[in-house]
């Protein structure tokens, strides 16, 4: 992609997976951290139900690639989600 292309920005979605009991907290201190570092509401939402072991949750976020690429790097650096690092995908 040409460095034009990287800026266009457009909706995108970045799914993690977390322990079921820290999944609502993760997700409210992510919301609250895109907004404040990235200058962007994001939507951030927590699938599953209450009594599965681990948790989805999804961040639907309008951005370019390159916010995309800082954004997942920033939540890889200061968010521990409680499962091992291979479930992840």
């Amino acid at each position: 992609m040409t460095d034009s292309a990287n800026q266009i920005k457009k909706p995108q979605d970045i799914v993690y997976r977390a322990k079921a009991e820290y999944a609502e907290m993760i997700a409210i201190n992510i919301r609250k951290d895109i907004a404040s570092q990235f200058g962007l509401p994001a939507d951030v939402e927590v699938g599953g139900y209450p009594g599965d072991e681990v948790r989805p949750i999804k961040i639907h976020y309008f951005g370019s690639d390159n916010e995309m690429q800082r954004l997942t790097k920033y939540i890889d650096a200061h968010y521990c989600f409680g499962v091992e690092p291979g479930f992840q995908n």
